[in-house]
């Protein structure tokens, strides 16, 4: 199932979000905000989007009090910097906090081309792992009961029917003592 992926635009100028949501149009869900109000609010949802490009300078803040938003969100959210012109110490400033990337909004559509797709998938990754963890703790706490599942085999035997051995289908739990040979 390919997940649709959710993609906040966090603007000052509206001629950097117009060309990002140009070419992100058809890859993501966009949502825009216009200050760093409008990302917060975006951002402290249950359930944040998956990316935010942040403009470097917006009129009530910077890319660093999206970025720090982005840190408190409920789930994982990678944000990349949307900087006017290439700065090094930009650059290395906004890695160094735990920006995902800096792109340029001269160079939008080559930056995006560089930076979609593992951006995309760092954030899925994130979030399956942070899905996975809370599960496992659940299950630790007693919170949530784990029931028996099934789950194919890499390689099964072709076999007529039933669960076992040989069928393709085993059971994650041992089969009770009545059906063990």
């Amino acid at each position: 199932m390919k997940e649709t992926i959710w993609t906040l635009l966090a603007y000052g100028r509206k001629d950097y979000a117009f060309h990002l949501r140009q070419v992100l149009q058809p890859l993501a869900k966009i949502s825009e905000a216009r200050t760093c109000q409008e990302a917060e609010d975006y951002l402290s949802q249950p359930n944040p989007p998956h990316l935010a490009f942040a403009n470097a300078l917006m009129p009530d803040g910077t890319w660093l009090d999206v970025l720090e938003c982005a840190k408190k969100a409920a789930q994982p959210v990678n944000v990349i910097v949307v900087a006017p012109v290439g700065d090094f110490a930009l650059y290395v400033d906004a890695l160094g906090r735990g920006a995902f990337d800096v792109i340029t909004a001269r160079s939008l559509v080559p930056g995006l081309a560089h930076v979609w797709r593992p951006a995309k998938q760092n954030v899925l990754t994130r979030r399956r792992a942070q899905q996975r963890l809370a599960l496992e703790a659940a299950c630790r706490s007693g919170e949530l009961v784990a029931e028996p599942i099934l789950r194919v085999c890499p390689n099964p035997a072709p076999v007529a029917s039933g669960i076992g051995p040989g069928t393709g289908l085993v059971s994650s739990f041992p089969p009770p003592a009545a059906f063990r040979a």
